[in-house]
């Protein structure tokens, strides 16, 4: 745990109430009561964990080899501090945004299938496949030219 407060809550009607005799120590989702959280004292009865911590960051979009060549249309942009579930919209050659996500594999993904390409991906500015083209036609008009 990051031991810090969440501001999100959605405990039961008069819950927590610390009830029982050594108190109460846990906290489970009522699934009969819509999701509502109820206070528990020590049980032998064994629930499943619904928690889970991720220490992963992922890197700035602009630095990311996979994404730095679609234009961000939205993102919190301050290295180290993108963690997992985070997300960024960018836009494709499409005229389309989607959202990514910051993986907890520290990766950015799209968040469904797409056909999104960089507006960049051909013939465009800062393109690889654009560079290496006009690199080949230079070379072709200087042999033609000789």
């Amino acid at each position: 745990s990051t031991q810090s407060r969440s501001r999100y809550s959605n405990w039961k009607q008069d819950e927590p109430d610390n009830g029982g005799s050594t108190g109460s120590n846990y906290a489970v989702i009522d699934v009969a009561k819509a999701g509502k959280w109820e206070d528990m004292t020590n049980t032998d009865t064994t629930f499943p964990y619904v928690c889970k911590f991720y220490n992963a960051t992922c890197p700035l979009l602009e630095q990311d080899e996979e994404f730095k060549e679609y234009p961000v249309v939205n993102y919190k942009k301050r290295a180290g501090s993108i963690t997992v579930f985070d997300t960024a919209t960018v836009s494709c050659k499409s005229g389309q945004t989607v959202i990514l996500v910051c993986s907890p594999a520290g990766r950015w993904q799209f968040t469904q299938p797409t056909e999104c390409q960089p507006q960049a991906a051909i013939g465009g500015a800062g393109s690889r496949v654009g560079s290496s083209f006009s690199l080949i036609v230079l070379s072709y008009l200087l042999v033609v030219m000789r």
